[in-house]
C-alpha cells in the first residue's frame, strides 16, 4: 500500500444518507472526522475518483457533494480535535 491521503467531502445541505455511508466505509476516528453536518475529512490509500464513487457521489446519487484531496498541513481556526486528527494523519502519511 502507498501513503494515506486526506480528503474533504463537502455538501450543500446536511445529508444523513451520506453521513451514514461515510461512517460505514470510513469508521469515525480511525479514517474519518465529521467536522459538521456538511463536512467530513477522510483518510484513505485511494485515489479521489474511488472515494467519490464508493460514496455514491460521482453521478449525484447522494445529492450535491464534492470531494477534494487536502494538502497538509492546513491553517485556520477550528476545533482542536480536527487539528489533532489531521496531525495524526499527516504523521502517518
Amino acid at each position: 500500500m502507498g501513503s494515506m491521503a486526506v480528503f474533504v467531502v463537502i455538501t450543500d445541505v446536511p445529508n444523513e444518507d451520506l453521513d451514514q455511508a461515510i461512517a460505514q466505509i470510513y469508521p469515525r476516528g480511525a479514517t474519518s472526522y465529521r467536522a459538521n453536518d456538511r463536512t467530513w475529512f477522510l483518510s484513505a490509500d485511494k485515489i479521489i475518483s474511488v472515494v467519490s464513487s464508493e460514496l455514491g457521489l460521482t453521478n449525484g446519487g447522494r445529492g450535491m457533494a464534492a470531494v477534494f484531496r487536502v494538502t497538509l498541513p492546513g491553517a485556520g481556526w477550528h476545533q482542536k480535535s480536527l487539528w489533532e486528527w489531521l496531525s495524526l494523519k499527516e504523521a502517518s502519511g
